[in-house]
């Protein structure tokens, strides 16, 4: 009889002890608040509005009723922007700012000091939108950078001539909410945003979310993966099921990415071989003069041959796995597309190719003294002509010597003065090179005007992203799984 009482008695302080932690949960669910930062809209040519403009309306009408604290750092300059900032987003926790490097800097030690004093805590979720231009990962960056308010981009590829932030400060957000247990959600709206999920590593309660892959520009407009996602977030969906949702209901040639182990699997099997075949030729945002410059020597030639034979490889062992009247994949049509662009690339190729580009593979080798090895180990000291034509080289000297010029400690003018005349040496044998084979003075002109006789490459690239689009969406569905330690499956709007 005293042993079926102590059985009882166990089992009534098990359900005791199961009620409290349901009701724990419950509470802290309850108690749970929603953080948000929106940063971004610089780089813009000057007028009145930029084209984030629709985009940043309708996400505005989102947050009038919702339950998110958040602060806004967006744009400045340009007036309706502005105005727009300032009536539909009245009810962010601080004044709204211009975004400014320095700006962006306050807010990162202000939500480093709110998580450490618990105003964010345990169990709540913040998010941050990035929406700017975005420049391609520099050598020395886990990420990339974004543009800021000022001048507006004159590279889309390099954000040459406009105010940047290097989004690897974001690291710092990233290691604290982890280390506090705290939800975040990083969407990096911008170009070549795929740089951004390199944050993820050893950050457990961190999703990722990029809007296009590394190697890629975004688009704004309707039925842009920006548009369809920022539309598609609703109380109860997951941002998982918002990116799914969004990523198939486009058909442009960008390659949006998410952190979840289903996402990564993809990435790796498939980004880099189909990667040149969602390139276009087109002003402002031309992919592919780049690449076929890049590509035009025997050497790259070959070793483009064998990505794509390898890409067409798994497209054919996928065939048999997806191709059946269950889904909208077809394995043969993709293929007929890439065959048919990859044709109209390889004469583009063929011809920069008889332009001297058998010089492109040569290697030039630079040295760094032996006083300076531990300051500059991280620079790059071996360049093809190629990759040195391809060099801005004294871009980057001008802005070593305007670091030089506002440096604060003569440790740093000195890092930096090293730093210019390494550059400095890199310039004048490019400038040799270039005296020595005045043809390549031409040389990316000339495959400029070749990539502009391929006729229709957008539309192509378009049809081919749209094929690649139902494929990631058909490869991901399937492996995908609800596991609920992966934020990107559990945070909500």
């Amino acid at each position: 009889m005293n042993y079926l009482k102590t059985r009882i008695y166990k089992f009534r302080a098990q359900i005791i002890i199961f009620i409290i932690i349901i009701f724990l949960t419950i509470t802290q669910s309850i108690l749970a608040e929603d953080h948000l930062l929106i940063l971004g809209g610089g780089g813009f040519p000057k007028g009145d509005k930029t084209s984030l403009d629709n985009d940043l309306n309708s996400f505005g009408a989102k947050l009038v009723n919702s339950k998110w604290k958040y602060d806004i750092s967006f744009n400045g300059g340009h007036k309706n922007t502005d105005a727009l900032i300032q009536n539909n987003y009245s009810k962010s926790e601080s004044p709204a700012t211009d975004f400014t490097p320095e700006n962006f800097t306050k807010l990162i030690e202000s939500y480093k000091l709110k998580i450490e004093n618990n105003e964010i805590k345990s169990g709540d979720q913040l998010m941050i939108f990035i929406y700017s231009h975005g420049g391609q990962r520099e050598s020395k960056q886990r990420s990339h950078s974004i543009a800021a308010k000022g001048n507006p981009v004159s590279d889309l590829n390099t954000l040459a001539g406009s105010t940047t932030v290097d989004l690897d400060r974001l690291q710092e957000i990233i290691k604290l909410t982890n280390k506090k247990g705290i939800k975040l959600g990083l969407v990096d709206l911008s170009c070549h945003s795929g740089a951004t999920l390199a944050l993820k590593d050893n950050a457990p309660n961190t999703c990722i979310i990029a809007a296009t892959g590394p190697e890629h520009l975004g688009f704004v407009g309707p039925n842009t993966f920006t548009n369809n996602f920022l539309n598609g977030l609703k109380p109860g969906l997951s941002l998982e099921e918002v990116f799914l949702n969004a990523r198939s209901a486009t058909h442009y040639s960008e390659y949006p990415m998410i952190s979840t182990n289903e996402s990564q699997q993809i990435v790796k099997d498939l980004y880099k071989d189909i990667t040149p075949y969602l390139y276009y030729y087109e002003p402002g945002g031309d992919k592919m003069t780049p690449y076929i410059s890049d590509n035009a020597s025997m050497a790259q030639i070959c070793k483009r041959e064998d990505s794509y034979n390898k890409l067409i490889a798994k497209i054919d062992n996928l065939k048999s796995v997806l191709n059946s009247k269950h889904n909208s994949f077809n394995a043969d049509i993709l293929k007929d597309l890439l065959q048919e662009y990859k044709r109209s690339q390889d004469k583009v190729l063929q011809t920069a190719a008889k332009i001297s580009s058998y010089k492109l593979d040569k290697v030039e080798t630079f040295s760094i003294p032996p006083d300076s090895k531990s300051l500059l180990s991280n620079n790059k000291t071996s360049y093809t002509w190629s990759e040195l034509l391809n060099f801005e080289v004294d871009y980057y000297i001008l802005i070593y010597e305007k670091s030089i010029e506002v440096a604060k400690t003569v440790e740093d003018k000195r890092d930096y003065q090293l730093t210019v005349n390494f550059l400095k040496t890199i310039s004048l044998r490019k400038q040799q090179i270039l005296k020595e084979n005045p043809q390549l003075l031409t040389y990316k002109s000339r495959t400029a005007e070749l990539v502009k006789q391929m006729k229709d490459s957008r539309v192509k690239a378009n049809q081919i992203a749209a094929q690649e689009k139902i494929l990631y969406d058909e490869l991901y569905r399937r492996g995908q799984n609800s596991n609920p330690s992966d934020p990107c499956k559990t945070m909500t709007f």
